[in-house]
């Protein structure tokens, strides 16, 4: 919420310091799309610049500069090719300050006097005359506005296509195809338009297609602009329905000057076995006098369902963190029918998220191709089904429930609409696990849509960090000193007020005489004690600006006589009475009003650091005597070392004997170890005999 406030903030001051008039300006666009051969001269279209919101300068001269692209200007071009519709009408032909000056064969400047400006008023219009215009290279021809000074406003527009044959031949855009002849929708009309009259001719118009795709039917239908053509008789199929056959005959009595502009719509095709997902549908065009063209016409699709989220970065939702608001909102995500009536209205279908994310609500965006507005069957008042509460109306089925981490679609037959391609997006409103860290993902799964799929709509962190250094101890009992622990907030606010934040040290005890401070953020804390072993840390004020960092020192622990050797781990754990995690266990599913069954989680400790103390010597001897160094000893060395003393076998050196036992100097190993262990020899016996504190051991 934070976040979105500042945005619009920062949005709202960015419009207060832009003037008005950089609102000004035009509203452009060619008055038709002419189709021309490469070097001739384009005819019988304008360019129309009219004078959007009343704002042009009445004071001073409008110069602005037409660029072509793919056309060049011809050298007749002047101001008498300017037009208006003004009252009373510029003069463009007496007045000798309009100017009209071709820059180079693509760039023509216009300028226009400030007593000329001064005619236009709001909704009047400047034209352009394109006609005095050569096409010069195959593509769309196009004209770009530079408005320089002017009050114009920017654009490109398409006003001819050039080709070098004599006909050009298009289709608007591909459709779906799928396996069935009788579900595939028709294509998009296939347009022959002339480029010189009297191109086409009587005979037959052949589309063959390409891959692995056949026609459904011979049914098509023909219209021409200029009324000249018309199907001779029937089409008809050939080549195992690949190729469409289409005689055309010319009309009796219709001027054959007219450019033909012939339009083959109702074509419907489909994919073979062989097909695969996302094959490109062509058709080859020729015969009739048409110039050969190949048009991408389709795109093979299967009956299915797709689960997609919006390109964004992930939002952080916070493990533990308070439930339903802005922070908690996860990418929306869409489920989209490839096909219409691919959802299948009387299967499965669920969306599971992972088991430690619980959906506490439902936000549904956008619908489209859908009978009801989902929002309004979606979800249940109560267990009692009552529609009527949640504003659906009465009688109608719930299609959507939330069962902790799963979402359940059902009676679909109430929201999908089996002629149109539903589609559906939604946002969701989680709570995540204390402790729970990593991607947060959503599947949809089910018989109603086939193969599960899963998507990443979120990420979860901790609302803060433990930093410390892996403490290696040796059994000390009372007050063995550790190193400073930190404790950072991932964001402002995430230590609540009046809250307690527990750190347990597993197996052992902390001891009361450190010290702490807040070391960044404006953050207070209440106090920091030891209270039955664990750190109790309460919070008197959270931060607002900046995340806090608080820094405990001259810490030490009570370690118990009995921990062995190994790893000890640092948790924070819950209080029943002063939790510092949202646990959300309020018995309240405010999605269906369930009161009766607890939702949410029961999390008693968070595991933040597995190796806080490693034990390296295990418990102590009854008279409190200790091993207190570490020792190496290598086979051979006249040396060895003691923690960092180095220390002088004088020829005792270590060795392997030959039944391959590692043999070791007594005495040295034992002295190093501890000043308080003797070691004694009765050469009589060839006994060796160690006293360690109240231990003998020869």
């Amino acid at each position: 919420m934070k976040k979105r406030l500042a945005l619009l903030l920062a949005a709202a001051m960015v419009l207060s310091t832009v003037p008005s008039t950089a609102f000004a300006g035009s509203d452009n666009r060619v008055s038709r799309v002419a189709v021309v051969k490469v070097d001739d001269q384009i005819t019988d279209t304008r360019l129309i610049i009219e004078n959007a919101d009343g704002d042009w300068a009445k004071d001073k001269a409008m110069s602005f500069v037409l660029s072509l692209e793919n056309a060049k200007w011809l050298d007749s071009m002047s101001r008498t090719d300017l037009d208006a519709d003004t009252d009373p009408a510029v003069n463009f032909e007496g007045n000798a300050n309009i100017k009209v000056e071709k820059l180079s064969d693509r760039e023509l400047a216009i300028t226009m006097p400030p007593g000329e400006m001064a005619k236009f008023k709001e909704g009047d219009r400047l034209f352009v005359d394109l006609s005095k215009t050569e096409a010069t290279d195959e593509g769309d021809v196009k004209v770009t506005i530079d408005p320089r000074d002017s009050e114009l406003s920017s654009g490109t527009y398409v006003f001819a296509k050039a080709t070098k044959g004599s006909t050009i031949t298009t289709i608007e855009k591909k459709v779906d195809v799928t396996e069935s002849a009788s579900t595939t929708s028709a294509l998009k009309a296939i347009v022959i338009d002339e480029t010189v009259a009297g191109t086409i001719e009587k005979g037959e118009i052949k589309l063959r297609l390409g891959g692995e795709f056949k026609f459904a039917s011979d049914n098509v239908n023909l219209s021409d602009v200029a009324g000249r053509f018309e199907i001779d008789g029937t089409a008809r199929l050939e080549d195992d329905s690949e190729t469409l056959i289409i005689p055309i005959e010319a009309k009796g009595g219709v001027d054959a000057s007219k450019r033909s502009k012939i339009s083959l719509k109702d074509i419907k095709i489909y994919g073979t076995d062989d097909a695969e997902v996302g094959d490109i549908a062509e058709i080859t065009v020729s015969g009739a006098g048409i110039d050969k063209a190949t048009l991408e016409v389709g795109t093979f699709v299967q009956y299915g369902v797709s689960f997609t989220v919006e390109d964004k970065e992930l939002p952080v939702i916070y493990s533990g963190a308070q439930k339903d608001s802005d922070d908690t909102e996860t990418l929306e995500v869409t489920i989209k029918e490839t096909v219409a009536d691919s959802w299948l209205a009387n299967r499965k279908t669920e969306i599971h998220f992972p088991e430690e994310v619980r959906v506490n609500s439902i936000d549904f965006t956008d619908f489209d191709k859908t009978i009801n507005d989902i929002s309004d069957v979606a979800l249940e008042a109560d267990r009692n089904n009552d529609p009527t509460e949640n504003g659906g109306e009465a009688g109608g089925e719930q299609v959507v429930t939330i069962d902790e981490n799963k979402v359940k679609f059902s009676n679909l037959d109430e929201v999908v609409d089996p002629t149109g391609k539903t589609e559906v997006s939604m946002k969701f409103n989680v709570s995540v696990e204390p402790g729970f860290t990593g991607d947060i993902t959503a599947t949809l799964t089910g018989t109603g849509v086939g193969d599960d799929q899963t998507i990443t709509v979120a990420k979860a962190e901790m609302p803060f960090t433990v930093e410390t250094k892996t403490n290696e101890l040796k059994i000390d009992y009372r007050n063995t000193p550790i190193n400073d622990i930190t404790i950072k907030e991932a964001y402002a606010g995430a230590f609540d007020r009046d809250k307690v934040l527990y750190l347990e040290a597993e197996g052992m005890d902390f001891e009361d005489g450190f010290e702490y401070e807040v070391v960044a953020g404006d953050l207070k804390v209440d106090k920091i004690k030891a209270d039955g072993g664990r750190l109790a840390i309460t919070i008197d004020k959270p931060s607002i600006k900046t995340p806090a960092e608080i820094k405990i020192s001259n810490l030490s622990l009570y370690m118990g006589r009995s921990l062995a050797a190994g790893d000890y781990k640092l948790s924070v754990v819950q209080d029943k009475d002063d939790t510092f995690f949202q646990n959300y266990s309020d018995k309240d599913n405010q999605m269906t009003g369930d009161k009766s069954d607890t939702v949410g989680f029961d999390t008693d400790e968070v595991k933040l650091i597995p190796d806080f103390v490693k034990v390296i010597t295990a418990g102590r001897d009854q008279d409190d005597a200790t091993f207190t160094k570490q020792l190496k000893v290598t086979i051979g060395a006249e040396t060895m070392t003691a923690g960092k003393e180095e220390i002088n076998l004088n020829g005792a050196v270590a060795y392997i004997s030959e039944d391959n036992y590692t043999m070791l100097p007594v005495r040295a190993v034992t002295e190093a170890l501890s000043d308080v262990a003797t070691v004694t020899w009765d050469n009589a016996s060839r006994r060796v005999t160690i006293i360690f504190g109240s231990r003998i051991i020869g």
